[in-house]
């Protein structure tokens, strides 16, 4: 077996942003989930529907494994993971208490039969068991490389849709990472933008007849 354990939180977090840039395509089942995969001592999460895709990063402890989340279980892992709220959301002091966080720590197990178990540690303890999907996903960090390559290159031109900038906008707005960061944007090539140290997002140009 091969485990790495994530505080609780920030894989809640980074479910909910990559939940964001799933495929909901039934046609492509590789895409309706969220992979992680082993960056050194952190490991990634990325996700994509081929117009958006999203790439994230945390810190781990353990050996971080490649595996696909499939799209049933990462919304199933963000609910169980959400924030809870107190009965009584003033303190003495008339100060707003947050919604408590249930979980400390997330550690993921990959079993010798190919199953991966997500185990939820906190006020109780919760084990999520799935069979990753067996198609390979793609190579979404590669593709960031190729358009980051371009960072320099004239704006002219340079077309999204709508649709597809509030996607991403929408899927970070929650995040205390601050503001988004256009890294690279050339014409004919997709859009990168950053929020913090450790998130960015690819949007899909389209060329205009």
């Amino acid at each position: 077996m091969t485990k790495f354990t994530v505080p609780g939180p920030q894989l809640r977090q980074a479910l909910q942003t990559a939940s964001a840039f799933m495929s909901a395509d039934d046609t492509l089942p590789t895409l309706a989930g969220v992979h992680l995969a082993p960056v050194g001592d952190l490991v990634s999460f990325t996700a994509t529907n081929r117009f958006i895709a999203s790439y994230e990063t945390l810190k781990t402890e353990g050996d971080p494994f490649t595996t696909t989340i499939p799209a049933r279980v990462v919304t199933s892992l963000i609910a169980v993971l959400a924030p809870i709220d107190v009965d009584d959301p003033w303190d003495d002091d008339g100060q707003l208490i947050k919604p408590f966080e249930p979980f400390d720590l997330a550690t993921l197990t990959l079993a010798n039969e190919g199953n991966v178990t997500v185990r939820l540690v906190g006020h109780e303890t919760v084990e999520i068991t799935f069979v990753p999907p067996s198609m390979k996903f793609p190579d979404i960090p590669r593709i960031f490389e190729q358009a980051e390559a371009h960072t320099g290159e004239p704006l002219d031109g340079l077309c999204f849709t709508p649709a597809m900038l509030a996607a991403v906008a929408d899927a970070v707005r929650q995040r205390e990472d601050g503001l988004l960061q256009v890294v690279t944007a050339a014409k004919g090539k997709p859009m990168v933008v950053r929020q913090g140290d450790n998130f960015k997002a690819l949007i899909m140009s389209v060329k205009v007849p």
